[in-house]
């Protein structure tokens, strides 16, 4: 960029000018009185000239004061969005690294729920499963203990407990069929009920 000249400057350059051409007309002049004349009139028009050249000079050093002005201002404007900017992308950074951190710590909170879940579901179907097949075992050894009724059917008495499935696990005789033999509309039974189970 070029440096643009103070006003100062300008003003010595063409102080320096116009006295450089008013030592020159003085010594410009003869003894020759038409000489004269014509010198002195080139001398008019010269002055008249640099008068002219020093107004232009002038209006130009005043525009380019103006532009230097404008120019000085909005530098200042944009250094003062720049570091508003500056400051809001810090402020942004900060949050963003704050959220950051509470996601890391709730993903991994979460994570421990899931485990914990987990661990807790496998003990309690672990559970299950061995109540259920303490049950079966049970029904197992109640059927066999009970005698065989007429038309091979094994009288089972339900116990706490029970369901049909169990029974049928126990029994190896299909649900289905455990309620076609009674004549269950459904699958619920009750402590105490009399089931019909086939012997083979």
């Amino acid at each position: 960029m070029k440096k643009i000249l103070k006003p100062a400057l300008f003003l010595i350059s063409i102080s320096a000018l116009t006295t450089s051409c008013v030592t020159y007309d003085d010594a410009y002049y003869g003894s020759d009185p038409v000489q004269n004349s014509v010198n002195a009139s080139q001398t008019n028009r010269q002055h008249k000239l640099t008068q002219q050249k020093l107004e232009q000079l002038t209006l130009q050093l005043a525009s380019i004061s103006e532009t230097e002005l404008q120019n000085s201002q909005r530098i200042a404007h944009l250094e003062e969005q720049l570091a508003s900017i500056t400051s809001q992308l810090g402020s942004r950074s900060g949050s963003y690294s704050k959220l950051s951190e509470q996601l890391k710590a709730e993903r991994k909170e979460r994570e421990r729920i899931n485990k914990a879940m987990q661990n807790q579901f496998s003990k309690e179907l672990a559970k299950t499963e061995t109540s259920l097949r303490k049950r079966q075992n049970e029904v197992i050894k109640a059927i066999a203990e009970t005698p065989a009724s007429s038309g091979n059917f094994n009288v089972y008495t339900v116990r706490s407990g029970d369901t049909l499935s169990v029974i049928s696990k126990a029994t190896g005789v299909s649900v289905k069929n455990i309620k076609k033999i009674n004549r269950l509309s459904s699958d619920i039974i009750r402590v105490g009920q009399k089931l019909k189970i086939p012997s083979n």
